[in-house]
């Protein structure tokens, strides 16, 4: 099984939908759709985002902007302009019974664990060991993924330019509903991902190399079938994807009759029979892709 984890990361928690259904992915494939109906006084619009990205391949077209500047207002997975996010963060990243990974974990794991984490964040299993291990695979990826400049996030991107618009902003989800999603995953699944992943990093480098080619090449559908080609998605589909689409569907029609709106989610939601722009066709909405001149 590859590393099913690593992806959850990449699309954030994911980084976060069977078979590919109907002919509107075979006939065309953007990260940019603009949601309109007779009961809108404007479109809104859907923006698929890589919530880990190396800068060199991160590029935002003009119709990206010019959408974004014609909405009045940003609505993310998370609302990361409340203040208070980081901190709910650090608050649910630690186990809550200050119980260290190495009680669930060989000796020899143990030592692999800490000398990754002493070699990338200057302190061992001692110290980060009393984080869940979601925490800390989201940590490994951070440190495995090498990019030849920097991390970029198109997350942070909107969120600064809605800012200097001054953009009201909110959030499909709270991070408490986020990070739960993973504590309803068996513990010993995810330390063994966890395990997986520091033994054989290169595994999670090539998908994440994957998965950025067809981020780049704005395929969402080729994206949407790396993600399914796991297992481990057979298992948690329902609950990391499938789930929560349908529970935007009625949180996107409502801020879009409100006002344009210009939504940005992990694009891993988008594709597939239960992806956000199937459920939205099927409310009655017309989902058109949309592409740079």
């Amino acid at each position: 099984m590859k590393n099913a984890i690593s992806l959850i990361l990449i699309l954030f928690l994911a980084l976060i939908s069977s078979l590919m259904s109907g002919n509107l992915f075979a006939q065309s494939s953007s990260l940019l759709w603009k949601i309109e109906a007779d009961h809108l006084d404007a479109p809104s619009w859907l923006f698929g985002t890589m919530h880990l990205i190396c800068s060199e391949d991160f590029t935002v077209g003009r119709s990206v902007t010019d959408a974004l500047d014609q909405s009045e207002m940003l609505t993310l997975e998370i609302d990361l302009s409340d203040p208070g996010v980081q901190q709910q963060m650090m608050q649910m990243a630690i186990h809550p019974e200050n119980r260290n990974i190495t009680e669930s974990i060989s000796r020899e794991e143990a030592e692999l664990l800490d000398r990754f984490f002493t070699e990338n964040f200057g302190a061992g299993i001692d110290q980060f060991g009393l984080m869940k291990p979601f925490t800390l695979i989201s940590m490994m990826m951070t440190a495995t993924v090498v990019c030849e400049e920097e991390q970029a996030s198109y997350e942070y991107y909107l969120l600064l330019r809605a800012a200097e618009r001054e953009l009201p902003m909110s959030g499909l989800e709270t991070v408490d509903f986020q990070m739960s999603l993973f504590d309803e995953i068996p513990e010993s699944i995810m330390i063994d991902e966890l395990v997986k992943m520091v033994s054989d990093p290169e595994d999670g480098i090539q998908q994440f190399k994957d998965m950025t080619q067809d981020y780049v090449n704005s395929d969402i559908e080729a994206l949407y079938t790396t993600i399914l080609e796991d297992d481990f998605w057979h298992d948690y589909k329902d609950l990391l994807l499938d789930a929560r689409n349908r529970a935007w569907i009625s949180q996107i029609s409502e801020l879009a009759s409100e006002q344009p709106t210009f939504f940005a989610v992990g694009a891993g939601h988008l594709a597939g029979e239960n992806g956000v722009i199937e459920l939205l066709l099927n409310e009655g909405y017309t989902v058109t892709p949309v592409f740079d001149e």
